[in-house]
């Protein structure tokens, strides 16, 4: 094989690779006007946030920390196949020039139980130590995986309960 054959050998090698390789993750992020995650309000942000709140608690999440302006929550999901499986919900309200925008972002975390034990040992100077099974074992859960809800129907019936409850709230008031 010749030198220029070689090269091109070589250069067809290297872009077989390339086009086998995977792309990253970060690429499919269009950052579209669009996005699932977030839906315009025409009432102020304490009012959204606060049906945002009503929202979760009445769909069984646990309000982790609040603010005048972000809710963290979390609720414990049934899945078979996996049964520590958590939804978190973080929301975050911010103020447009008339009404505001609420942001969404549901996280899917799941656990894993993982065992640990440890022995106990006794020791005497004269006789050495000696290594017994008496011991503790401990549970603990470990995250194993954790993804960003994309389903847009998920968001779809947020922000539509969300609603509900600001119609609700502005009905009381009047």
């Amino acid at each position: 094989m010749n030198y220029r054959s070689k090269i091109v050998f070589l250069f067809g090698c290297i872009l077989s690779a390339t086009a086998c390789s995977n792309r990253a993750v970060y690429t499919e992020e269009s950052f579209a006007d669009d996005s699932p995650f977030k839906m315009r309000m025409d009432s102020g942000v304490s009012p959204v946030c606060e049906s945002a709140r009503r929202s979760l608690l009445g769909q069984g999440y646990l309000i982790e920390s609040t603010g005048s302006d972000q809710i963290k929550a979390r609720k414990a999901a049934k899945r078979q196949d996996n049964p520590n499986t958590f939804i978190e919900m973080n929301i975050v309200c911010l103020p447009e020039t008339t009404g505001s925008t609420l942001f969404a972002t549901g996280v899917l975390s799941t656990y894993a139980l993982k065992k640990s034990s440890s022995a106990a040992s006794v020791g005497l100077s004269a006789l050495g130590s000696i290594s017994l099974p008496i011991g503790q074992s401990a549970d603990s859960l470990v995250k194993i995986s954790e993804e960003t809800i994309d389903d847009k129907d998920f968001y779809r019936r947020f922000f539509a309960a969300v609603n509900n409850i600001l119609s609700e709230m502005q009905t009381d008031r009047a």
